[in-house]
């Protein structure tokens, strides 16, 4: 029996698939913890997080860390070579000697989505990103700089104008929304001034923002700002994919729309596909595989070539 374990660690949530195969068969568990982003989140907390993730996966195959023949740690934040000895540190200090391919959770994003690491993708999940793959087999990256920075169309920046348009509207410098109140009920908040609290709170990491993202899609169309704001998203996301296929080169792209916004937010997707339908060169549609498992592809396409070829950061 072989076991394989992949990991799409997220700013918000992060997910792991042990693959055990036997004879051309294959068994798969899952398992799931929160953000293991070591960027957004302690690093101490980002280790525990991890080990318990593996730990609970081991315990459904009956396995141990030393059992797993190769583990593709697909992850946020995953940057550097730096970021990159740090997460192998982890991983081993776990007992995991197996084969490890520490990577960015974008390159399992777009594996998944396509089923093989080729063509392209825009993610928007707590951050957003476009990623592809050009002509010659090199990685071509647009945006995805951090919520500090960048981050349009993504759970962040779609909360971020959210919470900027509710106090506009207090002031009276902006139009009237029902964004606020949805806002108070999402976070238990007494009133604005009580959300103020929570957003400045130094726990109100930018995971927990993004989650106010679905304060504003959940008015799609009944809420004049909402829906502006959502336009927006859209805009950015567009203009990620745009940017991206342009710098790839090629005739036509296979695009898959990831990530938790993408994914599961219906006003947005929409919004994004029907701009993309206008793109000649896009064929645009939702992933064909999550990102979890797009680091199990990884892991066998590193295997079956030199692993040196699959790039652990962008």
């Amino acid at each position: 029996m072989r076991y394989r374990l992949g990991i799409d660690s997220g700013g918000s949530k992060t997910l792991g698939i042990l693959e055990a195969i036997d004879n051309g068969r294959s068994e798969r568990w899952e398992a799931r913890v929160g953000n293991t982003n070591h960027h957004s989140c302690p690093p101490d907390i980002a280790q525990h997080r991890i080990t318990r993730l593996i730990a609970m996966l081991c315990r459904e195959g009956d396995i141990e860390p030393g059992d797993l023949e190769g583990i593709c740690f697909a992850g946020a934040g995953i940057d550097s070579d730096a970021d990159t000895r740090l997460v192998t540190g982890w991983l081993r200090e776990m007992g995991c000697d197996g084969r490890l391919l520490v990577c960015s959770d974008a390159l399992a994003a777009l594996a998944g989505a396509n089923g093989t690491l080729s063509g392209g993708m825009v993610l928007s999940g707590t951050g957003s990103i476009a990623l592809g793959i050009d002509r010659e087999g090199g990685v071509v990256r647009v945006g995805g700089w951090g919520y500090k920075l960048d981050d349009a169309g993504s759970g962040y920046g779609t909360a971020i104008l959210g919470l900027r348009a509710a106090y506009e509207a207090m002031d009276g410098r902006g139009k009237p929304t029902a964004i606020g109140a949805a806002m108070l009920e999402a976070v238990g908040a007494a009133d604005m001034h009580a959300l103020l609290d929570w957003l400045y709170a130094p726990e109100c990491t930018p995971d927990r923002i993004a989650r106010l993202a679905g304060c504003v899609s959940g008015l799609s169309g009944s809420d004049d700002v909402a829906d502006e704001i959502l336009d927006q998203a859209a805009d950015g996301l567009t203009r990620l994919a745009v940017t991206l296929v342009s710098r790839l080169g090629l005739e036509q792209v296979s695009l898959g729309l990831c990530g938790g916004m993408l994914q599961n937010v219906k006003p947005l997707s929409d919004r994004v596909l029907q701009r993309l339908a206008d793109e000649p060169h896009i064929g645009a549609h939702l992933p064909r595989h999550s990102a979890a498992e797009g680091a199990l592809i990884l892991l066998e396409q590193s295997e079956e070539n030199n692993p040196c070829d699959t790039p652990s950061s962008i």
